[in-house]
């Protein structure tokens, strides 16, 4: 059974939908709604045993973009407003894990890189600003096409990306 971990932060309902229509494909999923950056790094530093992580998030040219906390609170947690690929250098322990991370400019290459030097399997992410609808439905369709059709992660990306989603897409 492959077994996906989805980390929300501030999507709405993409992590719901993510998720109801993978576990209607039988796959065990779980979900971190994150609040703070301590929830990523923690999940992302203890070496995941999921196949498939993705990530239902915001970004920009900057990396990974966070909730944005109080003053009072933001000081006890290691990064704020958002996590830039070198940070995620100090703290990744991939597994062979599949990356998909649905921010928009999720798919720069610096954060391709990172992650690839630090064991995913395989990274993907927009090029681009896509609207949540677009980024939502590419994933949906690399999903089926990966764990109900079977399809492997180049195959599914190809036939995910004819709905003219800019996704990059690299395996190690």
């Amino acid at each position: 059974m492959i077994k996906t971990h989805i980390i929300e932060i501030e999507t709405g309902n993409e992590a719901h939908a993510i998720r109801a229509a993978t576990e209607c494909w039988e796959v065990f999923v779980t979900v971190t709604w994150v609040g703070n950056s301590g929830q990523v790094v923690d999940y992302l530093s203890a070496q995941p045993d999921h196949d498939l992580n993705i990530f239902s998030s915001h970004g920009d040219e900057s990396g990974l973009l966070l909730p944005k906390l109080a003053d009072e609170i933001a000081e006890r947690y290691p990064y704020n407003d958002v996590i830039r690929p070198q940070d995620f250098a100090q703290f990744l322990r991939l597994n062979g894990n599949v990356v998909i991370n649905l921010s928009c400019m999720g798919g720069m290459q610096q954060l391709a890189e990172v992650f690839l030097a630090h064991e995913a399997q395989c990274y993907i992410g927009p090029v681009d600003y896509p609207s949540g609808g677009a980024a939502l439905m590419y994933v949906l369709d690399f999903l089926y096409n990966y764990i109900h059709n079977g399809q492997n992660v180049k195959e599914s990306h190809r036939i995910a990306s004819s709905h003219k989603v800019a996704m990059f897409a690299t395996c190690a």
